[in-house]
């Protein structure tokens, strides 16, 4: 496969992955003691997976993408979303860095 094949397939996964990630924003579940602005959803779960597939700048790229779609659809001036971004980004980052070192230490002889 070539250098530019290879960047064609992980820009298309990136925008698959992106949008599975902006519809699952719209499934979120209450937490019962919390204040009831705090919600759990799963759009972080592709965002994993994209980096864990594709490396970690890459699930953050989905992070990004995601949080700039969910502006068009909310009205906290961008409040959470930057907060949703750092968090999320931060979480998808780490993870995804720690993946690539212990698989790469696992292909050592």
């Amino acid at each position: 496969m070539s250098h530019d094949q290879k960047k064609l397939r992980n820009l298309v996964k990136v925008g698959i992955l992106s949008a599975m990630s902006f519809i699952l924003m719209f499934v979120q579940f209450p937490i019962p003691v919390a204040p009831p602005f705090m919600k759990v959803d799963l759009a972080d779960v592709p965002a994993l997976i994209g980096g864990f597939s594709m490396g970690p700048v890459y699930g953050v790229l989905i992070q990004l993408i995601k949080n700039v779609l969910n502006l068009t659809k909310t009205s906290t001036g961008g409040v959470g979303e930057i907060s949703n971004f750092i968090v999320g980004g931060l979480f998808v980052f780490i993870s995804a860095s720690i993946y690539k070192k212990i698989k790469q230490r696992k292909m050592q002889p």
